[in-house]
């Protein structure tokens, strides 16, 4: 697999110069920060911060731009703008998600042309999803040609990835069941590097529209276009298709969520898991609060966790 790099080219502009070409700033503005920037020994972003010219979100937008950094357009108006990783790459949580994404792009052949991961999780609400389109930008964002797949072909109340409201009238479901091609949308606007599959309707029989090879041989056919799968599952300890999921990928990646996920139902995972023969890349434990009303015994803590 190619290193984590984008191939497409810097911008040669200076910050400075982008500013006053779009008409953001002007010249005399400008050279009140450059100004700022000498005596005080800081950055550019941080003078024009300091001296009221711009916000902090304008600094990161065009640091973006410099650097072919793909992040979701600042009203928040499109797909994944939810996401730590895509709405401030620069926060805390973007980078625990770039930790995540270095842990397992270490364990990735460097002979491999694709690699594709499973994350699951034993109940609904530890995060799974989230993180799994989280890895998926972060990925995407790191120049790696990816394609998310919505694999919960379960829950009704669950819209997809893509939909608004709704479920997509072909996906995932379609594509296994023989009744649409497996043609997939473009890359996302924000993100170019990023395909995602949805779900699409939900089928009256899941477990065997993804039972190996079929969800293998899909993501086979597709990986001359991508270099990573990232596929989400429905919970794993509902219902027996993640474990059908993940032994059709290269491993799995599972979350546990603070006061939610109890011992019993994580061995319980670990164990169906094993059986299959899945390949375990690591646990992140999701540190949310999410306490439930009654609380059951033996829930994860940061104590039962150290």
């Amino acid at each position: 697999m190619t290193p984590y790099v984008s191939t497409l080219p810097l911008s040669q502009e200076t910050m400075g110069e982008v500013l006053i070409r779009t008409g953001r700033l002007n010249e005399e503005q400008v050279g009140r920060i450059i100004g700022l920037q000498s005596t005080a020994n800081i950055r550019f972003g941080e003078a024009a911060i300091q001296l009221g010219l711009l916000s902090e979100r304008e600094v990161q937008d065009i640091l973006a731009n410099q650097f072919n950094y793909a992040r979701s357009q600042a009203d928040g108006s499109t797909l994944f703008a939810h996401l730590a990783i895509a709405r401030s790459p620069y926060g805390k949580e973007a980078e625990a998600i770039r930790q995540i994404r270095a842990g397992i792009a270490a364990q990735i052949p460097s002979s491999a042309l694709s690699y594709a991961f499973t994350v699951v999780s034993p109940e609904q609400g530890e995060g799974k999803s989230y993180l799994a389109a989280s890895l998926a930008v972060a990925f995407s964002q790191a120049g790696k040609r990816t394609l998310l797949v919505n694999g919960n072909l379960r829950e009704s109340g669950q819209t997809g990835l893509l939909a608004s409201g709704q479920r997509a009238q072909t996906g995932l479901s379609t594509i296994l069941a023989g009744r649409s091609p497996a043609i997939l949308d473009a890359p996302l606007p924000d993100f170019p590097a990023l395909t995602v599959l949805d779900a699409g309707p939900l089928p009256p029989n899941p477990t065997e529209l993804l039972l190996e090879p079929a969800l293998k041989h899909l993501l086979k056919a597709f990986s001359d276009r991508f270099e990573l799968f990232v596929i989400d599952s429905p919970a794993a300890n509902r219902y027996s298709d993640a474990q059908i999921i993940a032994r059709q990928t290269d491993g799995y990646v599972s979350v546990v969520r603070r006061d939610l996920t109890s011992l019993d139902a994580l061995q319980a995972m670990r164990g169906e898991l094993a059986h299959t023969g899945a390949q375990a890349l690591g646990s992140i434990y999701n540190a949310s609060p999410n306490a439930p009303a009654n609380r059951p015994r033996r829930l994860f803590s940061r104590r039962t966790v150290s």
